[in-house]
């Protein structure tokens, strides 16, 4: 099957990274460069022209830029006006996602305003970067208020919550805090909030993962960082959900590869329905972001 016989391409990349280098720690920079294997140079990719000839090649429409902040890794709110600036070389094809310092902010709520102010089309939430459990505003937990606040406004304001699980080996990383079975206090507590569970909770909590995609209707599944050839190991029972999955590659993380290849192997496998195919590679996607 050609890639020109696929309906659904070009498509949607729901989850890849362009990072700013003097805005990361030089650990977090090397230790991405050990895992891309010489496949994108980083420094280059921060030049939106070459970014988006990248995308050409991967056969991409559309691409959801994923960034959020970090006090662990010292990456502050200025990470939203980096990647707001860089959408807007083609805000029509690149789609900037942010955050906020859930915990040490003085005022969620205009962080929040500012954040949507600038651009910024949906929030990235990565416990274990930032040592925070998702369920905080139930836990009573430090970042809570914020958190709650944060919930209350992505709802009012139709805006997606991506929410990061499973495992991650950047230095500094606490991989408790990625456990997806925390997401079932969201999804109960802010039932309107559409809620994006990024990578199934791999490699050790696929079970946990599934479980909450099958209890609660807004909530989707981001395939990215998945090894295709484990997927139906990693994410059991898929076949109630499997029209609630968006596409996502993860390039440049750990392990990854760039967005067509895997863009592929789930185009051209017989696991999923037509359905689901087309609704994976755009349609939720559109559907999540307008």
């Amino acid at each position: 099957m050609d890639v020109a016989d696929l309906p659904y391409f070009p498509f949607v990349d729901s989850h890849i990274h362009v990072m700013p280098a003097k805005m990361l720690p030089k650990s977090f920079i090397n230790a991405i460069k050990e895992e891309t294997n010489g496949l994108i140079d980083l420094e280059k990719g921060e030049d939106p022209n070459v970014f988006l000839e990248f995308l050409d090649r991967n056969q991409v429409r559309k691409a959801w830029l994923i960034n959020y902040v970090s006090s662990i890794h010292r990456v502050g709110f200025e990470i939203n006006e980096w990647t707001a600036n860089y959408a807007s070389a083609d805000p029509q094809r690149l789609i900037p996602f942010g955050s906020i310092d859930f915990i040490n902010t003085k005022d969620p709520e205009s962080d929040l305003e500012r954040m949507r102010d600038l651009g910024i089309k949906g929030v990235k939430f990565h416990g274990p970067h930032i040592w925070l459990d998702p369920a905080a505003h139930f836990l009573g937990t430090p970042g809570g208020e914020a958190l709650q606040i944060t919930y209350e406004k992505l709802e009012q304001w139709r805006m997606p919550l991506m929410v990061h699980t499973g495992t991650s080996i950047i230095p500094g990383a606490r991989n408790r805090f990625g456990n997806p079975l925390s997401i079932e206090d969201i999804a109960l507590d802010f039932p309107r909030l559409n809620i994006i569970i990024a990578h199934a909770g791999r490699p050790l909590w696929g079970k946990e993962a599934s479980f909450v995609l099958r209890r609660f209707p807004n909530t989707y599944l981001d395939v990215s960082s998945i090894p295709p050839k484990k997927f139906q190991e990693f994410v059991p029972g898929f076949q109630k959900f499997q029209d609630r999955m968006i596409y996502g590659s993860d390039f440049p993380g750990f392990g990854t590869k760039p967005p067509l290849v895997n863009a592929l192997w789930y185009a051209r496998s017989d696991l999923f329905t037509e359905k689901a195919k087309h609704n994976m590679f755009g349609k939720n996607a559109e559907k999540l972001i307008s």
